[in-house]
């Protein structure tokens, strides 16, 4: 029995797994590479050559992208606690406020095994809780979208939140841009699997001697109020935090060492800004300069509209939000990913195939990399509370290197 795959190369695969959903024969299983990523494999044997598979992908719909002029927010929530357990600025929270109290809300979360899932709840605070916050692994969206269309059919409001590429997919399955459906998008770096993430949690948890419960990728509430991962192990109820600069995870994604092959070249992130979504949300960087309130340290985010709907969310956003329009250059000049993908890592296959022999995550990282940097991570934090000019004018020199590439 021959195994191919519905397109010639990876790198046009996001891993959704529409294509088998909607296969007729059942030709087609989603399986893992030996990467750890995960593809969809057609069985010669049932498949008729439809090409049905091809034509529910995402990847070559163009009709799931927005073609309009942009509106660009800075948000903020006025809420100084609710703020420290968000991300960045809340806007994720603000959104789901804006919706109906009755309406569904999708996103990704965190099993009791930290496996990343997306999921469907109701529109409620402990429900907004259990999908807050970044999680920097690729989520499982395994019978999410035939929910959601059920959810729909019922005439039920559905606020999805995804990368672009799950936005992209969930409209492919439902063959079009439901009413009821509003979506946001997130300006993403690209995805690592959740095998290289479990291989990463099981080496903390040897180095340590016991087993993690909680784990979360963006704290702010420890080191002035700068990013870490905080992890809690046991039974203990106090989270421990590390400096993104000592994490060997983070290390490796912030450097693009270990996405999936098609983050390197994805079509959403593009010169033309053309998105799937009705809204895209990000980090806000240098929001300051649109208004003091703001405070990129705590969280600030970008909200970038790309669909009438999207201005129709955006506009009816509650009180307790501070929602200013600002200009396109202000808020994308620290975004990159909004324009371009994240280039190809060239030490990728190195760290797979250290990956693949067995090696300890923790290990492989500090032998391609210098290894701890969290001491010189407080030292920027500290130049950036006591020399703010300084680090403005070295964000200014980075984006005009950038400019000229």
């Amino acid at each position: 029995m021959e195994n191919r795959y519905v397109w010639d190369t990876k790198e046009r695969c996001s891993g959704c797994g529409v294509c088998a959903l909607k296969c007729g024969h059942k030709a087609i299983t989603m399986s893992s590479d030996d990467e750890g990523f995960i593809y969809p494999q057609i069985d010669s044997e049932k498949c008729v050559d439809c090409g049905l598979c091809r034509s529910v992908c995402h990847e070559g719909n163009d009709e799931v992208l927005n073609r309009r002029n942009h509106r660009y927010f800075g948000c903020m929530l006025n809420e100084k606690q609710l703020l420290l357990k968000s991300s960045s600025g809340g806007a994720f929270t603000a959104l789901c406020r804006a919706m109906d109290v009755n309406a569904v809300i999708s996103g990704c979360a965190f099993d009791e095994n930290l496996h990343a899932h997306h999921i469907c709840v109701s529109n409620n605070e402990d429900n907004i809780n259990r999908l807050r916050k970044s999680k920097y692994v690729q989520s499982n969206l395994n019978g999410v979208f035939s929910e959601i269309q059920q959810c729909l059919n019922e005439n039920k409001k559905v606020l999805f939140t995804g990368t672009a590429c799950q936005v992209a997919a969930l409209y492919s399955y439902l063959r079009g841009k439901p009413e009821n459906l509003f979506t946001v998008d997130l300006i993403c770096h690209g995805v690592p699997n959740q095998l290289v993430f479990n291989s990463y949690l099981s080496s903390l948890e040897n180095k340590f001697k016991i087993k993690i419960n909680k784990y979360s990728f963006r704290e702010k509430q420890h080191f002035l109020h700068d990013w870490e991962i905080g992890v809690r192990f046991g039974n203990d109820k106090k989270m421990i935090y590390r400096a993104w600069g000592e994490d060997c995870y983070m290390t490796g994604f912030l450097r693009g060492l270990f996405y999936r092959r098609g983050c390197y070249s994805c079509r959403y992130s593009n010169r033309d800004k053309y998105r799937p979504a009705d809204i895209t949300i990000a980090d806000f960087w240098g929001s300051e300069s649109v208004d003091k309130r703001f405070n990129s340290k705590k969280g600030s985010s970008l909200i970038i509209t790309n669909s009438e709907k999207g201005e129709l969310l955006v506009s009816s956003i509650k009180s307790g939000t501070l929602l200013l329009e600002t200009t396109e250059e202000l808020a994308i000049n620290h975004n990159p990913n909004f324009t371009s993908p994240t280039k190809w890592n060239d030490r990728r296959e190195e760290f797979f195939s250290l990956y693949k022999s067995g090696k300890d995550f923790d290990s492989i990282i500090r032998s391609m990399f210098k290894g701890p940097r969290s001491h010189s991570q407080k030292i920027r934090v500290l130049m950036e509370l006591l020399f703010p000019w300084l680090v403005k004018l070295r964000r200014k020199r980075i984006i005009k290197e950038r400019n000229k590439r």
